[in-house]
């Protein structure tokens, strides 16, 4: 994804949320996951101060998630960036595969108030056999460092069955995504979604 296509996603889905917002109370924040080249851009911070006061989007309803190949590129100040968008009271939110990623929070004090858990281990905390087993280790030792660094809400990317979530469920994990909850929806589904919500909640 080039920067300019980065930057029109970030954009439009900040002004569709803040639309969500001012109509529902219940609308859920917005995490937008940055690619590698948005993510360096020494711009990012100006784009998302100026479409914050252009839309109106409450800041604290806005995650920003990047992962350790931008954090590590030396391309960008991207650990700069993250702690002046934390600052204007944006979540940031790390993307991770392993425990090791973690550590790039304490070396570098990240204001990480998320985490997303996604690849190998999530896709085999799903089966049966010593390959399941293991991932299970893996993740709870993989939370249990989240949990010394103060981060308590982790969710998983690839969620693929009710027992899958179920097991990661078990582990703490208390979002996800994946197949088991559908195909992605587009703003004009995810606003019948709220107003779904909304209903019910009156009935």
């Amino acid at each position: 994804m080039t920067p300019a296509l980065g930057q029109l996603v970030l954009t439009q889905s900040m002004a569709d949320a803040a639309v969500w917002h001012q109509e529902f109370t219940n609308a859920p924040d917005l995490c937008v996951r940055l690619p590698t080249r948005f993510a360096i851009d020494p711009n990012l911070v100006c784009i998302v101060r100026t479409e914050l006061e252009r839309t109106g989007l409450p800041p604290n309803k806005l995650r920003i998630c990047t992962d350790s190949i931008a954090l590590t590129d030396p391309r960008g100040e991207v650990l700069e960036t993250l702690s002046v968008l934390a600052e204007l009271n944006v979540k940031i939110t790390l993307a991770v595969s392993g425990a090791a990623d973690l550590e790039l929070i304490h070396q570098h004090r990240l204001p990480v108030g998320f985490l997303i858990v996604s690849g190998s281990l999530i896709d085999a905390l799903a089966e049966d056999d010593d390959s399941g087993h293991s991932a299970h280790r893996h993740l709870s030792m993989l939370l249990s460092r989240a949990r010394e660094l103060g981060i308590t809400r982790v969710g998983a990317d690839g969620v693929h069955s009710t027992e899958h979530a179920r097991r990661l469920a078990e582990l703490g994990i208390i979002a996800g995504r994946g197949k088991l909850f559908g195909e992605e929806v587009g703003a004009a589904e995810v606003r019948s979604m709220l107003a779904g919500a909304k209903e019910q909640g009156r009935s």
